[in-house]
């Protein structure tokens, strides 16, 4: 089971004790989003398993950056249907105070809002960073430089000088960090972004029109794109992979003259605050994401895809406009392999677990490449046999790694 790096992994020593004493919050969370369903499947009886998928759907709600009445009261019905089941599983009286107490977790919401708001989950975080900062009284000024610096380059953004100060009176080497940059990056407006790419495809009237409009760029101002390292620039494409190209652009211009021979190549994008990575990246993992298209045989409804991204890539195209002059525009593009599904219906598998079952294998004829504001979301694909024809897909919750 491949995840992505910012998700981190379960300790080595869980297995070794009875008690899960020795795990932080954060791992329990990832333990109970992510790993659980997986690693449990037929390894505990079904009742059991059953009772702890309730248990991940209530922990996902729960963490949930940005939630909805309609999520809260769902969240009532899975917490006394999980609670039930508990207790007809273990006995009455395992259900200690604290996991009684859960129950009123969905009063709570109603009352405070979002658990992200309030949670402990930075506190815990932050103590890691607290004991590795200097403590001695020695280069004070140096110190609170490197860390200025630090900060400003982890979160990938610049402040701007204050007015104030005059350009004169700044120092050189602080002179570069007080540049004007919007900053959008927080875990709301990310979550927002996120859910308003959910939204704008499943949700369309017209999913046809909606996709080309996406594929136009014309929602550019509400879906920001950044493409990052590693990279590799002015590489010369292939003749096959132009082809594709070409056939691309062709769905969107009409009067498409010419592809550029060559792209520039990037292992990571951010799209709507979701860092997506590829193949191209060997550092990280978790290249596995998911997408919506529409579905041929029926007008306006629409169906979601897996894949696995090869890499992201700049590619520039030259065009007449409607005017007849001669005009060039830059896209963002991703070149992916979707998988199959082991089955058009659901399985009795994936029903008890929540989780979808995808092919080894890849679809042919299906277009690999897409703008990569098609891509809503990261997953994981995780097998409980070595060597599996099928494997199961986990979409990552995205206050997993990002909120909090």
């Amino acid at each position: 089971m491949e995840v992505p790096y910012d998700v981190g992994r379960l300790p080595l020593h869980m297995t070794e004790k009875k008690t899960l004493s020795g795990l932080t919050a954060q791992q329990l969370k990832n333990y109970a989003l992510i790993y659980g369903k997986c690693c449990l499947f037929k390894l505990i009886p079904t009742k059991a398993y059953d009772c702890f998928v309730l248990l991940s759907e209530a922990v996902k709600i729960i963490t949930l950056p940005c939630i909805t009445s309609q999520e809260i009261a769902e969240l009532e019905d899975i917490l006394e249907e999980h609670h039930e089941k508990y207790t007809a599983l273990y006995g009455k009286w395992s259900v200690s105070i604290n996991y009684h107490m859960v129950l009123h977790a969905p009063q709570m919401l109603r009352d405070l809002g979002p658990a992200s708001g309030y949670c402990c989950f930075p506190f815990e975080r932050y103590n890691g960073v607290l004991e590795r900062m200097p403590n001695s009284g020695r280069t004070v000024e140096q110190q609170f430089l490197h860390s200025f610096q630090n900060d400003c380059n982890d979160n990938e953004c610049n402040y701007t000088l204050p007015s104030g100060l005059r350009e004169q009176d700044v120092p050189p080497l602080l002179a570069n960090l007080f540049e004007e940059k919007r900053s959008d990056e927080n875990a709301l407006t990310n979550h927002l972004y996120n859910e308003s790419a959910n939204s704008f495809y499943s949700s369309s009237d017209n999913l046809q029109q909606a996709i080309e409009q996406v594929e136009l760029e014309d929602v550019v101002n509400n879906w920001p794109v950044s493409m990052h390292s590693p990279q590799k620039r002015n590489v010369q494409v292939t003749l096959t992979f132009r082809n594709l190209l070409i056939a691309y652009f062709r769905k969107i211009y009409e009067n498409m003259d010419i592809v550029h021979a060559r792209i520039h190549k990037y292992g990571r994008c951010k799209v709507n605050g979701i860092m997506f990575t590829s193949s191209f990246n060997s550092t990280e993992k978790g290249n596995v994401v998911k997408a919506y298209f529409p579905v041929s045989d029926s007008d306006g409804d629409v169906s979601q895809l897996y894949g696995k991204v090869l890499f992201f890539f700049i590619s520039k195209v030259y065009f007449k406009d409607n005017e007849g002059k001669s005009q060039s525009k830059m896209h963002n593009l991703a070149y992916v392999n979707w998988f199959e599904y082991s089955s058009l219906d659901l399985t009795s598998d994936e029903k008890k677990t929540g989780m979808l079952q995808v092919s080894s294998a890849f679809l042919d004829n299906f277009e690999t490449i897409v703008n990569v504001r098609r891509l809503v979301s990261r997953c994981v694909l995780s097998s409980c046999k070595p060597k599996a024809t099928s494997r199961f897909v986990i979409e990552l919750p995205f206050s997993t790694s990002q909120a909090c």
